[in-house]
């Protein structure tokens, strides 16, 4: 998924040609210029000029993945409100691969601070809109 994003992000860009309207506003927080996105396969005019498939408005977007203790923070925040904070919790089966034995991250990965500053994983959109929604209030 993340290099799906990254890849959108830079087909944006070059689409766009030299970011030049992106900037920092934070360290956190990188400004993604809006502008026509083409999909795998695009169509094309009777030129044979590409058709844009869609088109997005400028956004930002996070400078960096999003951590596991940032993701902490959010859930701590919602036992501190006596919200339903269980529901927020990430799906550490995610780790859980054919062929493959990870059960150490299955156990260990969100809950123990040495992954703190790695990226949270198994979060479901529902749980990361609720993130995104609480980061932005």
């Amino acid at each position: 998924m993340k290099s799906l994003i990254l890849s959108f992000i830079l087909l944006i860009s070059m689409l766009n040609g030299k970011p030049k309207n992106s900037f920092d506003i934070s360290k956190d927080l990188v400004f993604v210029a809006g502008g026509n996105v083409f999909f795998a396969e695009p169509k094309v005019d009777q030129n044979g000029i590409p058709i844009p498939s869609d088109s997005l408005t400028s956004f930002f977007i996070g400078a960096t993945e999003v951590t596991n203790r940032q993701y902490k923070d959010f859930v701590d925040a919602l036992k501190a409100k006596g919200a339903n904070w269980e529901e927020m919790l990430p799906d550490t089966t995610a780790w859980r691969l054919p062929g493959s034995y990870n059960e150490p991250l299955v156990k260990h990965y969100y809950q123990h601070q040495k992954y703190d500053n790695y990226p949270v994983v198994g979060v479901t959109l529902v749980q990361a809109n609720a993130y995104a929604n609480w980061l932005s209030s």
